[in-house]
């Protein structure tokens, strides 16, 4: 007689939490920030996830507020995972997480002596443990008489796999060293413009400078103080990201990398007539 024997597929589950973690308590360092001059992050910073997309902020601030002493927000990260942007007593920051989520760098959008950075009160390792389950299909035969019934058994076994906390490991340093050309959008009548090439160059482990010639034809304008003119170089602390905020004059300029690392966006605070593109060369 023929054995009839059925089995099932062997069949395994597991769950991976989604990441970055920006969930947590930081410590605010609020030394780089100017309190006579802007509205500072002081004491605990407390992030909480209330959706898949949205986080909460808690935190004080002190300084130039608005009489306004306690933060308590809500803040969407963009398509990164690791940065997002966050207003603040009329102040807008962006805020980068670090690739192994233990430090947050707060940068202003309108003066970077408001720029500040925060560490996690209980430091993350740098792995976590998944558990998950594997079930396996065991055919046990049984014989009565002439006839032969399979009988199958199912083994459940834990598994530990060990994941990397954060894909950012994974990711290396923004390409920003390089030189780019500017397309020359930006209005010189009416702003302090970028002209010719543009050279980023990375000055040490930590800093980066960003030189260029400046332009303009209205000196007598405070959007461009007429000592801002001809080659200038501008030294920053070397990004994590692919953002730069830094004041030219009275306007504050966004530096913002292409994820291809080929094109900066070159966009002014509150004049889009000093707008600009370069590309890399």
């Amino acid at each position: 007689m023929n054995k009839p024997t059925t089995s099932l597929p062997l069949t395994s589950s597991s769950t991976i939490h989604q990441l970055p973690i920006w969930e947590g308590t930081f410590l605010a360092d609020s030394s780089t920030c100017d309190r006579s001059i802007c509205c500072c992050i002081t004491g605990n910073i407390v992030l909480q996830q209330v959706t898949s997309t949205t986080l909460a902020i808690s935190s004080t601030q002190n300084g130039h507020c608005n009489a306004i002493t306690i933060i308590q927000t809500t803040f969407v990260p963009d398509s990164t995972g690791f940065s997002a942007m966050l207003t603040l007593s009329g102040t807008t920051f962006i805020i980068v997480l670090s690739s192994n989520t233990n430090s947050i760098i707060f940068t202003s959008t309108i003066n970077p002596i408001c720029n500040q950075n925060a560490t996690r009160a209980i430091l993350l390792s740098n792995t976590s443990s998944t558990s998950g389950q594997s079930t396996t299909s065991i055919p046990i035969t049984s014989t009565t008489g002439q006839s032969t019934t399979s009988v199958l058994m199912t083994s459940t076994t834990s598994q530990s796999t060990t994941l990397p906390l954060t894909t950012a490991t994974m990711i290396q340093s923004p390409p920003w060293p390089g030189k780019f050309a500017i397309a020359g959008y930006c209005l010189q009548s009416q702003c302090c413009c970028p002209t010719g090439i543009l050279v980023v160059a990375k000055t040490s482990s930590t800093t980066l400078s960003i030189s260029a010639t400046l332009s303009t034809t209205t000196y007598f304008s405070t959007a461009c103080f007429i000592y801002y003119t001809g080659p200038q170089t501008f030294s920053m602390a070397y990004p994590t990201g692919y953002n730069i905020v830094y004041s030219i004059g009275s306007i504050s300029y966004s530096f913002t990398l292409s994820s291809d690392g080929n094109t900066i966006m070159v966009t002014a605070s509150g004049n889009s007539a000093c707008d600009d593109t370069a590309t890399r060369i």
